[in-house]
């Protein structure tokens, strides 16, 4: 009997779709527990974050890679003497453990050098490592820095330094480097926003926006990962970070804004968000989210919030370095020796000259109008307001609010 194009077309493409049927029962997607109720893949902690669907491939790829490459951490101890304010009997403390203690690394070190590369957890999370913040903490020099100080450290989204007239567009070029600018959520457009690193080289990403926008989803999507945090006095740099908007024409700032009147603002946004969500925000350990990056200038330098968020959603501490930006450019080669050997890289090819040269920084050479001043009275409620979250800090990070490198107030 002959047979027309029109029944081969159909008896192929129901070919098709039964070998798509098997090939997805076999993956599990399909699959039912032991007592019968269907398996689902399990959802993003952030409830806003959309299910990401990988074709077979991808799929059947990531799990080769996770199941061939799992990256252990094993860390080579050294003695307890090279950690900066940490208690000689902190091991026998309940609760405390040495991996946890591997989280903060201030200003002496290193404690610990990894034995592994950070594999990173392609396809869909291609980075081996994460610049997580802060804004304004010095996060575009340390991504040039680590560059430049391994030949292993691919230099991804690296542009060179813009002169000393740059244009505007060349100031928010180098304002972006090392940044995707793409959400962990775009399952489709993330992976795609990096390009094809060599077999022998790894990279690393700086999106500081992730710290709050994506704290749930970075842990779930990028478990392999290593994670970097500068942490800078948060008054401090809400004024940077108001500066550079109005350099850079965004949120409505120019040259001529008040930056008082600004900061007014976003001081008393905070305050009346807290005191409508959370009055005791700064000591809960399971803080709500209650802006989004950008949105409160203030907020963003409420670090204890971010860091106990990501811990929440499971980030194993020894993942994860943080350092004062303050260290970072007063003693750079050091910070750089403890961030290489956190990636498993050694510190022979760092040259010192390479690590002097402030980036995205506003040159000091310009006189700052008064009205892009801050007030000392404003300073003050500033500084009071942040005082409960920097206590907070301290307590996380194991060590004094006098030990942090900028004022706290003993009474708020």
């Amino acid at each position: 009997m002959m047979v027309s194009s029109y029944q081969r077309i159909v008896v192929l493409a129901l070919v098709v779709v039964a070998n798509v049927i098997c090939m997805e029962w076999a993956l599990g997607l399909y699959s039912s527990s032991s007592d019968g109720s269907e398996l689902r893949r399990p959802e993003s902690t952030l409830k806003s974050a959309p299910s990401v669907d990988y074709d077979d491939k991808a799929q059947q790829d990531e799990e080769d890679l996770q199941r061939d490459n799992e990256a252990v951490l094993r860390f080579e101890q050294f003695d307890d003497d090279a950690v900066y304010g940490m208690d000689d009997n902190a091991d026998n403390e309940e609760g405390s453990t040495a991996t946890s203690r591997m989280l903060f690394r201030p200003r002496k070190g290193p404690k610990a050098i990894a034995t592994t590369i950070p594999s990173g957890n392609r396809p869909q999370c291609p980075p081996n490592y994460f610049i997580l913040g802060t804004k304004k903490g010095g996060t575009t020099a340390l991504h040039r820095y680590l560059a430049a100080s391994h030949p292993q450290i691919y230099p991804y989204k690296i542009t060179p330094p813009p002169p000393h007239n740059a244009t505007l567009k060349e100031q928010i070029q180098d304002a972006t480097v090392g940044e995707s600018l793409v959400s962990l959520r775009d399952g489709n457009r993330f992976p795609r926003a990096f390009p094809r690193i060599p077999a022998n080289q790894i990279f690393g990403e700086s999106y500081v926006s992730r710290i709050i926008n994506e704290d749930g989803v970075l842990v779930k999507k990028c478990p392999q990962s290593r994670f970097f945090i500068l942490l800078r006095d948060p008054v401090s740099r809400a004024l940077s970070d108001t500066l550079m908007h109005a350099r850079f024409h965004w949120l409505k700032l120019n040259e001529e804004s008040n930056v008082n009147n600004f900061l007014k603002a976003h001081a008393n946004a905070f305050e009346a968000q807290m005191k409508r969500v959370d009055p005791n925000l700064a000591s809960n350990p399971e803080p709500v989210r209650l802006f989004q990056s950008a949105q409160n200038f203030l907020y963003e330098g409420a670090y204890v919030i971010h860091l106990r968020r990501l811990m929440n959603a499971g980030m194993d501490p020894s993942q994860l370095r943080i350092y004062f930006s303050k260290d970072m450019f007063q003693d750079t080669p050091t910070v750089i020796t403890d961030a290489l050997h956190h990636l498993g890289l050694n510190e022979s090819f760092i040259q010192p000259q390479q690590l002097s040269e402030p980036f995205n920084a506003r040159d000091k050479d310009t006189k700052t109008p008064i009205h892009q001043q801050l007030e000392a009275e404003l300073e003050q409620r500033l500084r009071k307001l942040m005082a409960p979250f920097d206590i907070e800090l301290a307590k996380f990070l194991g060590i004094s609010p006098q030990e942090l490198p900028w004022p706290v107030p003993t009474e708020t």
